[in-house]
């Protein structure tokens, strides 16, 4: 019986760990323009761990919140082939919480769509993703 405890333990820690940046997330968000023709993404949620067990507890949840700043209008990509505007990390995407280390943020060429690719550096040699990448609507009035 003993081994069986030390068993499951040793189990939820090692799930634990490794999927302590994971879980199911369910995002709001809101984008409003900016008057130097960038936009601020307003994005609030919540994300419950993937682990059944973790040191908070029991399918541990933790909210989110995050406004992030777009500011100008972004690179015009459109002459590489590319279309859509690129917004570089530090120097165009500002928020509220430093949660990464590099990345970038891209809208589309329609300006219907933000793409968020954010990561954290994991040492050695890995990427960590943001909680909040992905891709978010343009919700025009």
């Amino acid at each position: 019986m003993k081994k069986l405890i030390v068993f499951i333990l040793f189990l939820s820690a090692v799930l634990s760990s490794s999927c302590a940046h994971r879980g199911i997330a369910n995002f709001d968000h809101t984008v409003q323009n900016r008057n130097d023709g960038g936009y601020t993404l307003s994005i609030q949620g919540t994300i419950r761990a993937l682990a059944p067990i973790t040191p908070e507890g029991f399918f541990p949840k933790r909210d989110v919140s995050y406004h992030i700043e777009l500011v100008g209008e972004g690179e015009n990509l459109r002459y590489r082939n590319h279309p859509g505007f690129y917004y570089p990390f530090p120097e165009k995407v500002h928020s509220n919480k430093q949660h990464w280390d590099f990345g970038y943020v891209w809208v589309d060429e329609n300006k219907e769509y933000i793409y968020i690719n954010l990561y954290w550096l994991d040492s050695p040699d890995g990427l960590t993703e943001s909680d909040i990448n992905g891709k978010y609507k343009v919700l025009k009035d």
